[in-house]
């Protein structure tokens, strides 16, 4: 139950993340370089999630 509750916590903070910082890029990027400026942030969220998962089940 607790390693459940930690890891819908740890997606869920991603996911606002990544949503807030989408909010912050389309006021910063023009349209066409949107989705290209995003890729780097996309990868860094994934690979902390998935870390943050791991940790939570190694224990």
């Amino acid at each position: 139950m607790i390693a459940g509750v930690q890891i819908g916590a740890i997606v869920l903070g991603h996911v606002l993340g990544v949503v807030s910082a989408h909010d912050r890029a389309t006021g910063l990027f023009r349209r066409r370089e949107l989705r290209r400026a995003q890729y780097p942030m996309l990868a860094a969220m994934v690979a902390f999630t998935a870390g943050g998962i791991a940790l939570v089940t190694a224990s």
